[in-house]
């Protein structure tokens, strides 16, 4: 059977960059499937770039634990998606504790900056653009967990997001469950602003749970009463 095709990458950014997302990206959505073998020259062949780049992304991977070693050497991809909801109910922990932090804690330009990639996300929301979408909402949670203030606990954040939104993930959501989405993000906001962090940390729970349903089952919950 012949490899899953990878995207061949441009040169608009650094190649080290752009092939730990393509292979972090192949990883995420199987098109390296769990177990293969990841062979240097073979990737680079597939990515068009030298061995360097690829050899730089690997042991980043490794280190995100992401792929791992094989017995009889080299590299294998892990199976990332058998860790996927033990990898939301964290971030529904941490996040939400963040959250809660936060709203005791964040500026007013930060809110205001909040409330500019909330609005930022909208508009990627219409003009159907995932890769924006992906970028601003990961900008929004990590505002979010700089304002907690907490350096220990953005690091541990910022651990888990190598398993975050990626663009073909949001192919599972449909016009409704983006929306919800914003929705709750711009509620989030709010409770930030009045300082609710009981508000916050319960809001950024449920986030992270409807979206956990939606990567693992194809589902969104019922908006609750």
């Amino acid at each position: 059977m012949d490899p899953a095709p990878l995207a061949p990458l441009s040169r608009a950014e650094p190649i080290a960059e752009r092939v730990y997302r393509e292979l972090r990206s192949a990883l995420l959505r199987r098109a390296i499937v769990p177990g293969e073998r990841l062979v240097e020259a073979d990737l680079a062949h597939r990515l068009g770039v030298s061995r360097t780049p690829v050899r730089e992304a690997l042991a980043r991977l490794q280190s995100e634990d992401m792929v791992e070693a094989h017995a009889s050497g080299g590299l294998v991809a892990r199976d990332v998606g058998a860790e996927l909801e033990d990898i939301y109910g964290l971030r529904q922990v941490l996040e939400g504790y963040a959250a809660r932090l936060a709203a005791a804690r964040i500026t007013a330009a930060e809110i205001e900056r909040l409330e500019g990639l909330s609005r930022e996300l909208r508009a990627a929301i219409e003009a159907g653009d995932h890769d924006r979408h992906v970028e601003i909402n990961n900008a929004f949670h990590l505002a979010i967990a700089r304002a907690a203030r907490s350096t220990r606990l953005l690091k541990m954040i910022a651990d888990l997001r190598a398993y975050f939104l990626t663009s073909e993930a949001l192919n599972l959501y449909d016009r409704a469950a983006l929306l919800r989405s914003h929705a709750q993000h711009e509620a989030i906001v709010r409770a930030l602003h009045a300082g609710d962090g009981e508000a916050a940390e319960r809001l950024v729970r449920a986030h992270f749970h409807d979206a956990m349903d939606i990567v693992l089952h194809g589902t969104v919950r019922q908006k609750e009463t």
